[in-house]
């Protein structure tokens, strides 16, 4: 999917802010003489830095002619080296706000592409640089809408003044300080526009994929999601070829309503699973059904509500939903998924299972 420029660091302050300061400025928590000695770095403290160093980074990288002047390349290059340092604090040496497991693995493959990024800034390579740190926000859009830490528990509350971006990109730049609700209206906004619809289709599903994720993720609103579905449709600026799937959420999204009251269960997220798997047409019929199956599952492993087998075979699911995702450019990492569940699934048939969609799913984004 392309993106231009001012995407690329946008959406990098997905992961790395997730712990700054709420917009209630409560005041950082004490430290626990329990939780290990002194030098364990405090989560807060450690995403304000991290925070800090990406305020100063942001805008030399979006820019049209950022990281070319000496003087950009050494604001770039310090606060590189900083992100390469502090991000280690999710890598399994201080506690984070989720208790899913594929949080730490992301969160190493991060580390490890943000040092490939310093090699080929160190080598002065800045062209590659700069595609490469594109390809780092995938990481932050899949740890940013993990769960119940997704909801608003941090909020970045200072930010560099970013001038002249739509209203979509906006909507990604709010998501990326975790400004939800300020969000959900920019991208509404955008997606009511008939004539930026016309002229941006690409665009305009993916404002719509990611905003129908932000309502199912984090809000968890079903009326929402069914004023937002109808809005669209109503006012002209949703594309023909999604009409039929949108009376189809619309029926996803009235059944969830009813069901909403009580959690359910890994065996309801599997009947989803099962129902989105069958239903092959119209394009993205199926969509709302696999999101919905996405943020169950991380709810239940964020909260550890499952364990053993169940833990198991819900990190596999996880994996098959994330593929289906992936097909709709939604970030998430299928092959975290399949890797875990087969280390906790030990010499059993589901740990099997789990090598076996691992290696079809790497064949087929081998062949893709």
């Amino acid at each position: 999917m392309m993106r231009s420029m001012k995407h690329i660091f946008i959406a990098l302050f997905l992961v790395m802010v997730a712990a700054c300061a709420t917009s209630e400025q409560k005041p950082e928590t004490a430290p626990n003489p329990a939780a290990g000695p002194a030098t364990q770095p405090d989560f807060r403290s450690s995403m304000q830095r991290l925070s800090q160093a990406l305020t100063e980074l942001l805008p030399k990288t979006i820019a049209e002619h950022g990281m070319e002047s000496n003087a950009d390349r050494e604001v770039v290059r310090k606060n590189v080296d900083e992100l390469s340092k502090l991000v280690h604090t999710i890598d399994g040496r201080t506690a984070v706000p989720s208790q899913d497991p594929s949080l730490k693995m992301v969160s190493r493959e991060f580390s490890a592409d943000l040092a490939e990024v310093k090699t080929m800034i160190d080598e002065n390579r800045w062209s590659a640089a700069k595609v490469r740190l594109n390809h780092l926000t995938q990481y932050c859009i899949a740890c940013h809408t993990m769960g119940p830490a997704a909801s608003s528990q941090y909020t970045l509350n200072f930010y560099p003044d970013v001038p002249n971006l739509s209203h979509f990109e906006r909507a990604r730049y709010k998501t990326a300080i975790r400004q939800f609700e300020s969000a959900i209206k920019e991208y509404e906004t955008a997606l009511n526009d008939k004539e930026w619809a016309k002229t941006h289709p690409e665009e305009w599903e993916n404002g719509l994929l990611s905003l129908l994720t932000l309502v199912t993720h984090v809000r968890k609103d079903a009326n929402l999601a069914l004023e937002m579905i109808s809005s669209f449709r109503d006012r002209g600026s949703m594309p023909a070829y999604l009409t039929s799937a949108s009376l189809i959420w619309r029926q996803q999204a009235k059944a969830w309503d009813r069901e909403k009251k009580a959690s359910a269960s890994l065996a309801n997220v599997e009947e989803w699973i099962a129902m989105a798997t069958k239903m092959k047409s119209p394009k993205y019929a199926n969509t709302f059904l696999w999101v919905r199956s996405s943020a169950r599952l991380h709810e239940m492993l964020a909260m550890g509500e499952l364990k053993g087998a169940d833990e198991a075979k819900a990190l596999y699911d996880q994996g098959v939903v994330g593929a289906e995702l992936k097909k709709i450019n939604y970030f998430v990492f299928p092959e975290q998924s399949f890797k875990l569940c087969a280390d906790k699934a030990g010499a059993t048939p589901l740990a099997r299972k789990c090598q076996q969609a691992l290696k079809d799913y790497q064949s087929r984004s081998l062949d893709q």
